[in-house]
């Protein structure tokens, strides 16, 4: 009975220590500048024509990060005079599973964990010169390749942003990153 009670002590204080042990985030970045911002900075969030709610929270991190920049945000296209479009995907995950024997027990234990492979891509297009050549001009963009077993997109795309605007207006080729993260 003391044994049984004793593992239940254990499991419990493995899972609650677990859920609050930081996670590991890790990839790389790739920023690159095309040209120069205009000098009056408004500019317009593009969402899908039917936003999610991930779509709006992400839009709305976006927003926040521009403003921190020096862009002002308008709910209209006509008056802005650049844009910001965004992807964020996540790939099929890829399951790993390994064992281990233990020689004292002769037991032979089995693990398993599934890895993701995600990407987060940020545009900023000048509106102005892309309406006048009819082509897109950008301004910057910005990429995040990451993989990992979490698929939590709010928490993935806050910390994905923070690392592009870590890089805002410069060029970076095969930048790695890695930070703590409570998910």
């Amino acid at each position: 009975m003391l044994h049984k009670r004793l593992l239940f002590v254990f499991l419990f204080v493995l899972i609650v220590v677990g859920c609050a042990i930081p996670a590991c985030l890790k990839g790389r970045v790739n920023t690159a500048v095309f040209s120069d911002p205009p000098g009056k900075r408004i500019f317009t969030m593009v969402l899908p024509d039917s936003p999610t709610l991930r779509d709006r929270r992400i839009g709305d991190l976006i927003i926040g990060h521009m403003e921190k920049q020096g862009y002002r945000a308008s709910s209209s296209e006509e008056q802005a005079n650049t844009a910001v479009l965004y992807k964020f995907s996540i790939g099929q995950g890829k399951v790993s599973v390994s064992s281990s024997f233990n020689k004292s027990t002769g037991e032979t234990s089995v693990s398993s964990s599934t890895s993701y492979p995600r990407f987060f891509q940020l545009t900023i297009v000048d509106l102005k010169e892309t309406r006048a050549t009819g082509k897109p001009v950008l301004i910057w963009q910005g990429e995040v390749y990451s993989k990992g077993s979490s698929t939590n997109t709010a928490k993935l795309s806050e910390h994905f942003l923070k690392i592009l605007f870590e890089n805002f207006g410069k060029t970076v080729d095969e930048k790695s990153f890695h930070r703590v993260v409570a998910w």
